[in-house]
């Protein structure tokens, strides 16, 4: 979910875990009114994101990491 202006990075959530990006629907707007967005997302398996091929790790933190690398260069986010 991306709350806030998108011409702009946003600050990235990252649920915990067994949980899912709705963990910040309260916190996002208290965080888009000080001038920012924010975009939180499902990690693979959790929310209403897809699942992974078959004999990957769920439990892995690293999963997590390269997710949000391959988001960063997704939108070419500098940092």
């Amino acid at each position: 979910q991306w709350w806030g202006p998108k011409d702009i990075q946003p600050l990235v959530a990252l649920h915990g875990w067994q949980d899912n990006s709705g963990t910040f629907d309260k916190l996002a707007p208290m965080i888009i009114n000080s001038g920012t967005s924010l975009l939180s997302i499902d990690l693979p398996g959790h929310g209403q994101s897809s699942h992974l091929n078959e004999g990957a790790f769920y439990y892995v933190f690293w999963d997590g990491v390269v997710v949000l690398r391959r988001l960063v260069k997704h939108y070419n986010w500098d940092k």
